[in-house]
Parts: structure tokens; C-alpha cells; sequence
């Protein structure tokens, strides 16, 4: 008796064997366990850019001298790009859901580690594994959707929205980082737990279970050994050669032990290639039409490290991934296009990309891999450098070479000048032949045989259209760039303060304030300090002003003022040692307690503010120190030795600041200024008034200074057009001492 046929199956008909799983056969994973490998590939990228803002607020917390503190990025970077080939030979053999949440789990628990770090010792060994963890991540991620996703518009979309993360972290962390260091920079550091622990647990529940093991293949331990040791000693040496010098001994040295490492690394692998490379499968240099996971894992990751010098062209950056990826999908297309639209078209009509249209030889030909939608450079990108290796660099470039309309010159008519099709698509007509006998000029057309110079009866001779696009002329400087100093201080050229911070001291009033207004108009980010209480004012007259209160005199305050400028603009290059105090009384009446109150603001206040801000100019490769000075200390003034005796000893501080700030690109310089028509006199003489119009008649000018005037030299010795002017004492008095 014939048994029933079990449902679903035809009577006489054998089962049909059970299919390996695979990523043809596994069912794809849903758009939550997408959102899983962006949000990791988007807690990697964020990492990266973030810890960049808050590099000073760590160095003054954690006392890093400069050398120390690159090692904060640096290290990062060492473990990246040393454990990312072994990182993606580690996730085909042991499991990428494995690897992956391992990675995460890493990831995440070092953030918390470096976030509570109490040295720099121990916060750069945590940026190092970080980056050993990243560099596990990152291949298995990209590897789980490149197996996991079909083939096809899934695939496409799921790689373009990976991208996507990568850009959108990338820049959302230079904006959080100054956000978040405006509070700490131990949150910057901590911001990836909180992203980990969702990726891990969501990654846990929604991303398909590893295939079960079959025949695993080993790791080839001398291979792994060779391949990582040597991009780790590469990675090394590289980033130490800026420091000591491409030529140095100790640059060679690492180098050639990277190099040689990676040879023995081959030699070993040619030996043991049955047993397969330690990082790099056979399947990587078969040429086969399915590209593997390290050709993705390489080509995407490995040239993201260099390509974040790109920055300017990251609008390319974000309309491309979620277009490629879905052109890629398309039937029977074997390349992707990048996405075209408004955002392309203006950029590729930017006049910045006029010369480089006409530069072809220049251009990376970025190509896509295989159905997916990230931008790459082609096969060699060594050809072509690091700066146009980036994320699309070169999209619009790249898509008019793929669609036949790419600027290559092309000759003219008759050998004539190479014509650009940018600059006229028609094809130029032949200039016509002369016909007859070119005469002199007379009045009439054609010469005196009365013909045109063209031979065409007078018609006007068909000029070839000009081109559209012409490179602009070069600047000329201008007549104000060019005008040399003369003798009033209104014909100062405006130097240029954009990007630099200055700390002004004595800012509530007079020259201070004139300064603050100066250094604020001419780009400089200001901090003005003063122990009145109208300085608070300067925050409303000049927005964007920080301001702060405090004696002078007090140590706290130098420490607290150059504190603020580091916190508030994140350095310090100009300082403006403008607060003073004066008195008006005869030795003989002169007490001690009046001594030590006039030479506690002019020489101890200015000699505190100097120590401070000497001290992160030294670390940050240079400034400028200016000092409002006196006439007295040259000439001496009846009735003031306290501030004689104070502005001489201003003078002479100025001098060894400049003398020991130089090696150290730090300059000094004081304004040796005479009688300014301030309030200042108001604190000593009744008769101010009366004393500023019998005093003018002393000056060859016939007249005392203007706090403007006073603050333009202040300015003029502070910007860089000054660069070569330090130890200087720059009478701004009239000519009074002159006489």
C-alpha cells in the first residue's frame, strides 16, 4: 500500500535536499538591523571628527604638552589602519555578527574608559584600542550587508543609506564636539556609550544569526603577525616624521622596518597559499565579477582615513551615496552613476571648478564598486594622492568621463589651439581666405583698392564665438595694500585679525576700549578685561565680546582671563597689557602703601598677564604681546616716581619677553605713549582740562593724543604686517621726547 505524500509535495516525487543557508537563500534582513549597522558606522565616523574640538579643553585639563597630545588622534589612527585587514580576515572566519557585536561592545567600554581618564597616559591608550575595535567594526558591518542584502535596488538603498550615516557623523561631530566641550570634553569622549549600547542591544535581537561553522580555515599567524606589525609601524612612522623630519634617522628606520615587514609579509603568503593570506582572501585578486568583502572593506574605509581633507566637497559628499546606491541596483547596468540633480548642477557651474574642468590629466576617475553605492577611486589611487581620494571628490568629474561628455581638449581647425567643449560645443568655421591685396589704412574699407582687409565686398569678417568660460585676471594688490606707513596713524592699512583671539586688560575705557573696537572690527575675537564694572557694557557695543572682571594685580585674575579665552575661542595670540594706574604726589609724600598700589597694577599685573599667555603661545607655536607704555619712563615725570618707576620696569620686561619669546615666534613690543586725552588724568589732577591745553603746546604736533591714535599702533605692533618688529619701544608721543 502506497504511503500519502506528505503535504506540499507531489505523489512519487523525492524531496528536494535542503539548500546551505547562505545569502542567496537566508531571508534579508528587515530596515531595523539597517538602522543598526548605521547608527555603529555613524558612531565611528562621529568619534573621528569630535575629539579634534576638544583637543585644547583636554590639554589644559590634563596638562599634555603639545607633542603628547597628538597622540590623542594618532593613536586612534595607529589602530585603525593597523588591525583593518585583520579585522575583516577575522570577521569571514569567526562570524560578522560575532565580530561586529564584539567590536561594538570594545567600542563602547573604551569610551567610557577614556571619558574618565585621569591622565593623558592612560586617555591615549584608550583612543588606541578604540581604534583597534574600530577597525574590527568597520569590515564587519560592511561585509553583513554586502552578504546579508541581495543583490539588486536592497542592496543599493542599504549601502547608500551606510554611507549616508558615515558623512552625516563625520560632520555632525565637528558640531557636537563644540557643543558639548562648551560644557566638558569628557562628554565628547563619552558621547559614543550611549550609541553603542543601542547598537549592541538592537544588534543582538534584529541582525541574522552567523552561518554554522563548517570547515573553518585558520588564521596564518606570521602573515597576521607581518601584515599587522608592519602598517602599525607604517602608521607610526608617518605620523612622526612631521616632528622629526622626513630625512631623520629615526623616520628611515621606521619606515624601512614597515616596508620590510610587508615584504616578508608577501614572501610568507607566497609560500603559504594554500593556507590563505592572513587578512586578504584569494578571492581579492581572482578579478571575479563578485567583488569580496575586503575589496569593499579597503577601498571604502581604507581610503575614508585620508579623505577627510575633503571637506569642501562634502555637499557632493551627501547627495551622491542614497542616488548611486539606488542607480547601482538598476538591471543590467554593471556601473553606478552618481546622483544628478539641482545640488549637482550648481556645483558642477561653481566657478571653482572652471580651471579645474580644463586640467583633465588631473582628475581622480572615481569609479563605484560593483553595485553599490560608494564613491571610490579607481584601482591605482597612489596615482592621484590622498587629496582626491576622498568621499566623491570628484563626482561631477567622474560622471561626465563615464557619460562620453568629459573636457578633454580637442584640436582645432588646421592644428590650429586646442578648444575646450565647455567653451563652445559648435564646430568653428575656417577663417575665410584673403581674396585680395591688404592696403594701408585709409579711410575707407579694404585699404586704398577700396576693398575689405577680408575680400568679402566690406562685410563684416565671422569672428569665432569667444570662450565662455575664461580663468578671472590675477588680483592686483591694492593702492591701500601697496601705501606705506606716514606720519599720522589714520593711514594705518587695516591689518587682519580674522581667527585670532586677543585679551585686552584696562578695557572699560579710553585706550583700552578704542582697541577692543579695533581688534572687534577688524575680524579678532576679543575677550576684554577690566575691574569696573562698565566693561560688561562692551558685550552689548561690540557683540561676540567676552568680558571679565577682576584686578589685575591678582594672580587669579591673569590665570582666570587667559583661562576665558581658552575656554571661550579655544587659544590665545594677542595680548594687550593696557591697564595702569598713576599717581600724583612727591617723593617726600610718597608712602609705601602708594608705591606698591601703582607698581602692583603697571609692572606685577602686566607681568602676570605676560606669564600666562606666554606660556600658551609657547604651546601654540607663537603670538604677539603689546604693553601700553609711558613717555615718564624715558624722560621721567616731577611728581610721579611711583609710575615712572613703574612703566621703566614695563619697558624693560617687554624687552626679555621679546628676547626669550623669539625662538618661540612670540613677540614683544610696548607703545612708549604720551599724554592721552583720556578720564585717566581725572584720578589725580582737578584741573585736567586745564592741563591738557597748557601740555599740548609742549608737543611739536600742538596737541595731546587721541585714544583711537594710541590704538592704532597698539594694533599696528600686535597684527602680523608687524611680524619682524619685537623688543621695540615705539614712541607714539607727539614727537615730545624728541625735542
Amino acid at each position: 500500500m502506497r504511503r500519502a505524500a506528505a503535504p506540499g509535495r507531489r505523489a512519487g516525487r523525492p524531496a528536494p535536499a535542503k539548500s546551505a543557508a547562505g545569502p542567496g537563500a537566508a531571508p534579508a534582513p528587515g530596515t531595523a538591523a539597517l538602522l543598526v549597522l548605521c547608527a555603529a558606522h555613524f558612531m565611528d565616523a562621529i568619534d573621528l571628527s569630535d575629539v579634534g574640538v576638544a583637543l585644547p579643553a583636554v590639554q589644559r585639563d590634563l596638562g599634555m604638552a603639545p607633542g603628547s597630545l597628538q597622540w590623542v588622534v594618532s593613536a586612534y589612527a595607529l589602530g585603525y589602519g593597523g588591525f583593518l585587514l585583520l579585522g575583516g580576515r577575522v570577521a569571514d572566519l569567526y562570524g560578522r555578527r560575532r565580530a561586529f557585536l564584539t567590536a561594538v561592545a570594545v567600542f563602547g567600554a573604551v569610551s567610557a574608559l577614556g571619558a574618565l581618564a585621569p591622565s593623558g597616559g592612560l586617555l591615549v591608550a584608550a583612543r588606541a584600542v578604540k581604534g583597534i575595535a574600530a577597525g574590527f567594526l568597520a569590515p564587519a558591518a560592511l561585509s553583513l550587508i554586502t552578504t546579508r542584502w541581495p543583490e539588486g535596488p536592497r542592496r543599493g538603498r542599504a549601502l547608500g543609506w551606510y554611507t549616508t550615516a558615515g558623512a552625516c557623523g563625520f560632520v555632525g561631530g565637528l558640531v557636537l564636539g563644540g557643543v558639548l566641550t562648551e560644557w566638558s570634553w569628557r562628554l565628547v569622549l563619552a558621547l559614543p556609550v550611549p550609541l553603542a549600547a543601542v547598537a549592541l542591544i538592537a544588534g543582538r535581537r534584529l541582525l541574522p544569526a552567523d552561518p554554522a561553522p563548517g570547515t573553518r580555515a585558520r588564521i596564518d599567524v606570521p602573515g597576521a603577525l607581518t601584515a599587522t606589525g608592519g602598517l602599525v609601524v607604517l602608521v607610526y612612522g608617518l605620523t612622526q616624521a612631521p616632528a622629526h623630519g622626513w630625512l631623520s634617522a629615526r623616520t628611515v628606520v621606521l619606515l624601512a622596518v614597515a616596508v620590510g615587514l610587508l615584504a616578508l609579509f608577501v614572501r610568507v603568503e607566497s609560500r603559504a597559499r594554500a593556507a590563505g593570506p592572513a587578512a586578504i582572501p584569494q578571492a581579492a585578486h581572482d578579478g571575479g565579477r563578485e567583488p569580496d568583502d575586503l575589496r569593499h572593506v579597503g577601498r571604502v574605509h581604507g581610503v575614508r582615513l585620508s579623505g577627510h581633507t575633503a571637506l569642501p566637497e562634502r555637499p557632493r559628499l551627501d547627495t551622491a551615496p542614497n542616488g548611486g546606491g539606488l542607480r547601482a541596483a538598476r538591471p543590467r547596468q554593471r556601473r553606478a552613476r552618481p546622483l544628478r540633480g539641482p545640488v549637482h548642477g550648481a556645483l558642477r557651474r561653481a566657478p571653482d571648478d572652471r580651471h579645474r574642468d580644463a586640467a583633465p590629466r588631473r582628475l581622480v576617475r572615481a569609479v563605484l564598486p560593483r553595485r553599490s553605492g560608494q564613491l571610490v577611486p579607481d584601482r591605482d589611487p597612489s596615482r592621484h594622492g590622498p587629496q582626491r581620494s576622498g568621499y566623491g571628490g570628484d563626482v561631477p568629474r567622474a560622471e561626465h568621463e563615464r557619460r562620453g561628455r568629459n573636457p578633454r581638449p580637442r584640436a582645432g581647425p588646421r592644428g590650429g589651439p586646442a578648444q575646450h567643449l565647455h567653451a563652445d560645443r559648435r564646430r568653428r568655421r575656417p577663417r575665410p581666405r584673403h581674396r585680395g591685396v591688404r592696403g594701408r589704412a585709409t579711410g575707407q574699407p579694404g585699404g586704398p583698392h577700396g576693398r575689405s582687409r577680408s575680400g568679402h565686398g566690406g562685410r563684416r569678417r565671422h569672428r569665432p564665438r569667444r570662450a565662455a568660460l575664461r580663468p578671472p585676471p590675477p588680483e592686483r594688490p591694492s593702492h591701500h595694500a601697496r601705501r606705506s606707513l606716514v606720519t599720522t596713524a589714520s593711514s594705518l592699512p587695516a591689518p587682519e585679525f580674522g581667527g585670532l583671539t586677543a585679551l585686552v586688560t584696562g578695557a572699560a575705557r579710553g585706550i583700552g576700549k578704542e582697541t577692543v573696537a579695533l581688534l572687534h572690527a577688524r575680524g579678532a575675537r576679543v575677550v576684554a578685561l577690566d575691574r569696573r564694572a562698565d566693561v560688561d557694557a562692551l558685550r552689548e557695543e561690540f557683540p561676540g565680546v567676552v568680558t571679565v572682571r577682576g584686578d589685575v594685580a591678582a594672580e587669579e585674575t591673569a590665570v582666570r582671563g587667559v583661562r576665558t579665552a581658552l575656554d571661550a575661542f579655544g587659544g590665545l595670540d594677542i595680548l594687550v597689557n593696557n591697564a595702569g594706574r598713576t599717581l600724583n604726589k612727591p617723593v617726600t609724600r610718597t608712602t609705601v602703601e602708594d608705591w606698591d598700589a601703582v607698581l602692583s597694577v603697571n609692572a606685577r599685573g602686566a607681568f602676570l598677564f605676560a606669564r600666562e599667555a606666554f606660556r600658551v603661545m609657547a604651546e601654540r607655536g607663537g603670538g604677539s604681546i603689546v604693553a601700553t607704555g609711558s613717555y615718564a619712563a624715558t624722560v621721567g615725570l616731577p611728581e610721579g616716581a611711583a609710575y615712572s618707576a613703574s612703566k621703566g620696569a614695563l619697558a624693560q620686561l617687554t624687552k626679555v619677553l621679546a628676547l626669550e619669546g623669539g625662538p618661540l615666534s612670540i613677540r614683544a613690543n610696548l607703545v612708549a605713549a604720551g599724554v592721552v586725552e583720556t578720564d585717566f588724568l581725572d584720578t589725580f589732577r582737578p584741573d585736567s582740562r586745564a592741563y591738557l591745553a597748557s601740555f599740548g603746546g609742549a608737543h611739536p604736533l600742538g596737541r595731546v593724543a587721541r585714544p583711537g591714535e594710541i590704538a592704532e599702533v597698539l594694533c599696528f605692533l600686535a597684527s602680523p604686517r608687524s611680524a619682524f618688529v619685537t623688543g621695540a619701544v615705539v614712541a607714539a608721543d607727539g614727537g615730545f621726547t624728541a625735542a
